[in-house]
């Protein structure tokens, strides 16, 4: 599959290098008239075969193959820049002007189609259209920027704003252009030259004179007049309100937080000191940053702000799970994430680092040694059972949580334990043996999810979940399906949907679940 990719990415770019050099050479000899003369007027030098155009096919396939070849090149531009992850690759996408890049878009994509035309590898209507698509999206985008103001993501990116604005603006102006040349060069019958360039250059932004000419100017005049009369206005209206130019401590925050998660944490520190009024999301940035370098201690203190500046209870384990809800998008390395860990298992309280621990590592995989090394026999039961199920110890880790008291966290006793009961139905055990097992867990382990979801609301629906779909993902032999446990727990979820009628939705979901655990009853 892969050599598969590479072949088709090469033939289509090899095809669009082939269609632009033609292009280029045709154009290049259409804008000098002595040659064109000399050539008959007529493009036969690229003709193949005796034919005066190249194959049909090579017609009909130009656009797919821009539009194919598009991703690729751009995935393989990620590729080289180094930036692997999705993450990183939205990222540093939110650095570069939106704007910018459709305006350039757009003059790429007149000066491409320009090529392949008068390289005989697109349509004469396929040019027009395009030039057409072009000059309605410019004047849109222009009319835009006139009755209203300029884009924010035009100061929230990491060039500066008057650049960006004067790139956007030349962009503009040139694929107008060129697409005005290329149209009226279409209706005169003629081909685009350096004199059509210039002249519609003129017709377009000669506002003193379009307007003195005014009632001289012909229908098509008149309409080029008008658009360049629009750019024109946009142009002088955003120049005439700098404001808009002006970065926010907002826009700070945005281009800092896109930085840090592109792997550029100096540059999101430069964004941070332009900062002038701090709040909650720019303690968590600053924390972020303090987490992609390393500095834990530094890191803990800054989400102790961040409590703070949310008015919740800022405590040793509250500041540990911001830091690690916030590590999530930090960019850091396995090298990192093992040191943090290590951080959290000597601060954290047992409770906490034990869910910490878990969220770190399904990110960092890298880090479970560290956790496996820092348990025994004496560890939270919940950390305990973690480190057995990551050895395979399912059975042990089940039989762990069943015996843990309810002054744990119940969230992760459920949810382990719904984990350990799936692999276990489905390990290669014998079938008696795990029959067993799981008649026993039911026994033991389904009055501990009933008295949860009786007494915390917040684990309610969660305990409830857990009972259905644990239930319906294992693989039940017909002695399971039989007993009086699993015919008790359906009867448990027809009770709860029965119950939750003040809640038509997780009434119907719970029915729904009901209906699909029909299938295991006996007949």
């Amino acid at each position: 599959m892969i050599v598969l990719q590479v072949a088709l990415t090469s033939a289509l770019v090899c095809y669009l290098i082939l269609g632009v050099f033609l292009g280029v050479f045709s154009l290049w000899v259409g804008m000098n008239p002595a040659l064109l003369r000399a050539a008959g007027n007529d493009f036969s030098f690229v003709s193949w075969r005796g034919r005066p155009k190249p194959a049909l096919w090579a017609q009909i396939l130009t656009l797919p193959a821009i539009a194919l070849a598009w991703p690729v090149i751009a995935r393989l531009g990620w590729s080289v820049s180094g930036l692997k992850t999705k993450r990183q690759q939205t990222a540093t996408s939110a650095l570069r002007p939106p704007h910018g890049l459709l305006s350039i878009a757009l003059l790429a994509l007149v000066a491409l189609t320009a090529f392949l035309h008068y390289g005989q590898l697109a349509w004469h209507p396929v040019l027009i259209t395009t030039m057409w698509l072009v000059l309605v999206a410019v004047v849109c985008k222009d009319f835009s920027y006139l009755v209203s103001p300029l884009p924010d993501r035009l100061r929230q990116t990491s060039r500066p704003p008057w650049l960006s604005f004067f790139v956007v603006a030349a962009a503009d102006a040139l694929a107008l252009t060129f697409s005005v040349a290329t149209l009226r060069a279409s209706w005169e019958g003629g081909h685009v030259n350096t004199d059509l360039v210039t002249s519609s250059f003129v017709a377009l932004f000669d506002v003193p004179g379009n307007i003195g000419d005014l009632f001289a100017l012909s229908p098509g005049e008149l309409l080029v007049a008008i658009l360049g009369f629009l750019y024109s206005t946009a142009f002088v209206k955003a120049l005439l309100t700098p404001a808009q130019f002006k970065r926010t401590d907002d826009d700070y925050r945005l281009l800092a937080s896109a930085s840090v998660m592109a792997g550029h944490t100096e540059d999101g520190l430069r964004w941070m000191r332009q900062e002038k009024d701090r709040n909650a999301q720019s303690y968590e940035i600053l924390c972020q940053i303090a987490l992609a370098k390393g500095q834990w201690d530094r890191a803990a203190e800054l989400a102790g702000r961040l409590l703070v500046a949310k008015e919740e209870p800022d405590t040793k384990d509250s500041r540990i799970a911001n830091m690690v809800r916030i590590a999530v998008v930090a960019p850091m390395t396995d090298e990192q994430a093992v040191a943090f860990c290590r951080y959290i298992i000597t601060t954290a309280s047992d409770l906490a680092a034990s869910s910490l621990l878990w969220t770190v590592s399904s990110d960092y995989p890298a880090t479970r040694a560290v956790v496996l090394q820092s348990v025994d026999e004496e560890s939270n039961p919940l950390t305990l059972a973690m480190a057995m199920q990551w050895q395979g110890r399912y059975r042990e880790a089940a039989e762990v949580l069943t015996r843990t008291t309810t002054s744990s966290d119940e969230g992760e006793v459920l949810r382990l334990l719904r984990l350990c009961i799936l692999h276990i139905g489905r390990s290669d055990e014998t079938i008696s043996e795990s029959d067993a097992f799981v008649r026993e867990w039911w026994r033991s382990s389904f009055p501990i999810l009933k008295d949860l979801a009786g007494r915390l609301e917040l684990s309610e629906r969660y305990a409830r979940t857990a009972a259905w779909s644990t239930c319906l993902q294992l693989d039940f032999s017909l002695e399971v399906r039989d007993s009086d446990e699993f015919l008790g727990l359906r009867q448990e979820i027809q009770a709860l949907a029965d119950a939750l009628t003040e809640q038509p939705d997780s009434a119907q979901n719970y029915r729904r679940m009901l209906r699909q655990a029909k299938k295991y009853a006996p007949t």
